[in-house]
């Protein structure tokens, strides 16, 4: 079981790669109507889902720790909770959820729903920010259904590479 985790997580390597890259790079991926995407994040999910418990939450730490080190927020904050985002999934598609693509909608939404609602609780709404219901509708709710759009190509690429793993 050992060796199928390993070679599941090294086969996913040049995915993050290329994720990371159209994250981070906006010559590349410039955003649809400004709203950008959390591709980190749907690809946490996509793996979450096909790992364990223990492999989601190496993928979620180690893809949190690149998200903190390439962006401006608190340092750890995306760690923590990527990596708490990785074991609920995978503990809900396990035991509570269906491993099909429906799934990977609704988990993909929720989280990056919650990741960026705790985001800007921490990042701004501490220090004093109006218009949050504004913010939410305008900012959030459309990145987290563009993230969840994104889920869905993350969630084949992922379920192949789970299948050559095998």
């Amino acid at each position: 079981m050992a060796k199928v985790i390993n070679r599941h997580l090294l086969l996913n390597i040049p995915v993050a790669v290329i994720v990371l890259l159209l994250q981070f790079d906006s010559f590349i991926f410039d955003g649809v109507f400004g709203i950008f995407p959390l591709f980190p994040l749907a690809l946490t999910v996509a793996l979450s889902m096909f790992a364990s418990e223990l492999g989601a939450f190496l993928c979620g730490t180690v893809i949190g720790a690149f998200v903190d080190s390439s962006s401006g927020a608190h340092f750890s904050f995306n760690t923590v909770f990527y990596s708490l985002i990785a074991v609920t999934v995978s503990l809900l598609v396990h035991y509570l959820f269906n491993n099909n693509v429906r799934a990977c909608i609704v988990l993909s939404f929720f989280s990056a729903l919650i990741l960026s609602s705790l985001r800007f609780i921490v990042s701004y709404y501490t220090v004093g920010f109006n218009n949050m219901f504004k913010h939410f509708l305008n900012g959030i709710v459309p990145s987290a259904l563009i993230t969840a759009i994104a889920a869905v190509l993350l969630y084949y690429i992922e379920k192949k590479i789970f299948k050559a793993s095998r």
